[in-house]
């Protein structure tokens, strides 16, 4: 993943961004020892940057990292970076564009030490994760789709031109520009200008929580429920599945219909004779106990006439304890 540089602002303290992400501290120390080489008055600090915590961390190439007197350095592209700190600036901030900024407190750090860490950051933004749309005819029409996405796109395909798509629809799904170029569906992905929070209402969530090895019977079985044929539950499932997967246990909630609305809406021409637009947010739990929820009710459309559905979703980070 690469970010652009962005100045770095020391915001957050230590201890803050640690109840606020639920993690005993935002790095960890791989090793420490004492080295000669280091000058008089200072220690070192080298590792990698993380994007991420747990199994599906990533590296963060071209990281800005910061003493609180300004004294930095660059992470390389596969988010090592190395750095010696004079005991008068043991402050350290790192940012990048789009990742929560955090400031890291070094000062129980030994001069004439050399530290390996492991530094973890996470997302500022909520990311709207391959939001696709699929459209039925019984005879080929002529549509015009606008789409306002509430944040900023990152990715569209086919490349959408003043917020529209415009395009033919057939009765096997095939979508086909003004080109002649055909698509089984339309794409966007994009940065949310506010975070997502599950819905709840007086403590209680609405939702599922899935163990691992229950989340393809529950997919496939709720998606059914949903009208979503099976290819469309494929393509969900086979996006989705392994994501959710990489954990013991999910809180699982669909935003449908109106709900979908805080991520973006849709203006289509002619009017739909069907819409469905579901949109999973998905949270690791590891305490069933630690939320009081109610399941989610679902129910299936008509998919005769003109007909849309759309499907796409987020990881987000808090779910009980960590968001009441």
């Amino acid at each position: 993943m690469n970010y652009l540089v962005t100045f770095l602002v020391l915001t957050i303290s230590f201890t803050s961004f640690c109840k606020e992400k639920g993690f005993s501290q935002p790095y960890k120390i791989e090793s420490e020892n004492y080295d000669e080489s280091i000058p008089k008055g200072k220690f070192k600090i080298s590792g990698t940057v993380y994007y991420g915590y747990g199994k599906n961390k990533e590296v963060l190439g071209f990281a800005k990292i910061s003493t609180s007197n300004f004294h930095g350095t660059l992470t390389d592209i596969d988010g090592k970076f190395s750095l010696l700190i004079s005991d008068t600036a043991k402050i350290v901030g790192v940012f990048f564009a789009g990742i929560e900024s955090l400031t890291l407190d070094f000062s129980d750090f030994i001069n004439g030490k050399h530290y390996v860490l492991s530094i973890y950051c996470t997302e500022a933004f909520d990311v709207s994760l391959k939001p696709v749309i699929y459209a039925y005819s019984e005879k080929e029409i002529d549509v015009e789709m606008e789409l306002n996405y509430f944040g900023k796109l990152t990715f569209t395909y086919p490349q959408i031109e003043n917020n529209k798509w415009q395009f033919k629809t057939k009765n096997d799904g095939t979508l086909t520009d003004k080109k002649g170029k055909n698509y089984p569906y339309l794409f966007y992905e994009g940065l949310l200008s506010e975070k997502l929070k599950f819905s709840q209402e007086k403590g209680r969530y609405f939702g599922n929580i899935i163990k691992k090895d229950s989340i393809i019977n529950f997919l496939e079985k709720t998606l059914s429920e949903l009208a979503f044929n099976e290819k469309e539950q494929t393509d969900f499932i086979t996006f989705w599945g392994p994501r959710m997967s990489s954990y013991e246990k999910v809180f699982v909630q669909f935003l449908i219909g109106e709900e979908y609305d805080k991520i973006s809406s849709l203006k289509i021409n002619p009017k739909p004779d069907n819409l469905r637009r579901i949109y999973i947010i998905f949270s690791e739990i590891s305490d069933a106990n630690s939320i009081d929820f109610e399941c989610q009710k679902f129910y299936p459309i008509k998919r005769s006439g003109f007909t849309v559905l759309e499907w796409g979703g987020s990881e987000i980070k808090s779910i009980g304890a960590n968001e009441l």
